[in-house]
């Protein structure tokens, strides 16, 4: 009985406890809703009207600089390389010998090709004999056949021999264009174990060394042409149709800054790639000078045209979402989300096409983070021409003022401070000097006229000095 009454004590205990917990988290939640939720501080952005202006319409886009050819050079035969001819840097012409394998064994193949082709040929020679001999038979047994002095079996005979030395020269001949097309497949191994180069440029790899193991499919050595580049990118479907083949382009390399390279459209893709849904583009670049390289990252922009009064907006204002392109302008304190149709720009303006009025305020800087129905604080926009160090030094230049004044306020401040300070210090030496003298007058009135004078004088002069030194004073005047 005692345990089923504990064991009802220990459950009454545990769902009291749940209910209890239950409870504090009801009211937890109760109290959060009652709150609502924090309200974030507004974010900073920077703010520049939509304005209409004169626009080179520009299309840019992005690449690898490529070489115009380039080639990976393989063996065509199995074996070991025998001997190496060129190095990395070296210069070739198409044709060039680069390596050479060992074929010793590919010789003697060639060579008993070449006997079987003279064997198929001398049999060929046999089987034509032995068709004109039996030609021959055959004419003399038809007249005897035709004046019915030779039977027809014999006749048949006769005719079957003709026909069996036909198909046997027919038969030498096949033998023998078998036995030159081998022959021709073994001089030509042989004449693949010399590995050339199938284009003139520079070889910029090489692969193997000499007794490396060379085989079909594995390059040997990578031979460019950069004499003539070319950049490789890919443009959307709307610049795809303000490009034109034959258009000039310039190229800028990040690795070459302040340097200008012409170059024109080469090729255009007439299909989208199905992932990307962009248009392949090949830009011919000069490389006179031999200064830019194969795999450089560089940038091309080609003028389509010109607009006057164009409605533009920043093109740092313009952020790619998956979605697609989105600016975001500021109303009433908060952001707003756009999705507007924007149409060519030279690099700094972007022209919109709708979806954005002139005069509104774009957000230009500070959209990392932003999110339509944002609360957001504006500060001066800055453009991108006059670049960001000016705010910079303007900021600089009103924290320094701002700096400076503070510091004359506090200096005036500490002036005003140590004045009064002072003043009370010399106040509370007065007053001790003065004590001091009526002390001396004092004692001068216990002791005598002269000591008194003499006590007077001493005072004086302990007056004196207490205003130098108001601690000494109040010695004097003690003793």
């Amino acid at each position: 009985m005692r345990k089923v009454i504990g064991w009802g004590l220990v459950v009454a205990v545990a769902v009291a406890l749940v209910l209890l917990l239950a409870f504090r988290i009801m009211a937890a939640k109760a109290a959060r809703a009652v709150e609502g939720p924090a309200t974030a501080a507004p974010l900073p952005v920077a703010v520049e009207k939509a304005v209409r202006r004169d626009l080179v319409e520009r299309v840019t886009l992005t690449g690898v600089i490529r070489p115009l050819n380039e080639v990976d050079v393989m063996a065509k035969v199995p074996g070991r390389i025998e001997s190496v001819a060129v190095k990395v840097g070296d210069t070739v012409k198409a044709g060039t010998l680069l390596a050479v394998i060992e074929h010793r064994m590919l010789e003697l193949q060639e060579a008993q090709a070449r006997a079987a082709a003279d064997a198929a040929a001398a049999a060929l020679d046999s089987a034509k004999v032995g068709l004109a001999t039996a030609k021959l038979s055959y004419d003399r047994m038809k007249a005897l056949y035709e004046s019915k002095a030779l039977a027809l079996a014999e006749f048949e005979k006769v005719d079957a021999a003709l026909k069996g030395a036909e198909s046997g020269v027919r038969a030498a001949e096949a033998q023998v264009a078998m036995s030159r097309a081998a022959a021709g497949l073994a001089a030509e191994a042989l004449h693949n174990a010399r590995v050339v180069s199938p284009i003139a440029g520079t070889v910029t790899k090489r692969l193997v060394d000499v007794g490396t193991e060379a085989g079909p499919g594995r390059p040997l050595f990578q031979v460019q042409d950069v004499s003539a580049l070319k950049l490789e990118g890919a443009v959307t479907a709307e610049d795809y149709a303000r490009l034109k083949t034959g258009a000039p382009v310039r190229v800028t390399v990040d690795d070459l800054p302040g340097m200008t390279f012409a170059g024109k459209v080469a090729t255009m893709s007439p299909t989208l790639d199905p992932m990307t849904r962009r248009a392949a583009v090949e830009i011919a670049v000069d490389n006179p000078e031999g200064k830019l390289l194969p795999n450089m990252f560089a940038h091309a922009a080609v003028d389509v045209g010109t607009r006057s009064g164009a409605l533009c907006i920043r093109a740092v204002a313009v952020v790619m979402q998956p979605t697609g392109a989105v600016v975001f302008v500021v109303k009433g304190g908060k952001a707003v989300a756009l999705t507007p149709r924007l149409g060519a720009g030279d690099g700094d303006w972007v022209a919109v096409e709708s979806g954005i009025d002139e005069g509104e305020s774009v957000v230009v800087s500070g959209q990392a983070g932003l999110v339509a129905g944002s609360a957001v604080t504006v500060r001066a926009g800055a453009a991108k021409d006059k670049g960001k160090g000016e705010d910079d030094d303007t900021d600089k230049d009103a924290a320094k003022d701002k700096d400076t004044d503070e510091d004359k306020d506090k200096s005036k401040d500490a002036a005003k401070d140590k004045g009064t300070d002072e003043a009370k210090d010399k106040g509370k030496v007065d007053a001790k000097s003065k004590g001091a003298k009526d002390k001396g007058k004092v004692d001068a009135k216990g002791k005598g006229t002269d000591e008194a004078k003499d006590r007077g004088a001493d005072g004086d002069k302990g007056d004196g000095a207490a205003r130098a030194e108001p601690s000494e004073s109040v010695e004097a005047s003690a003793k």
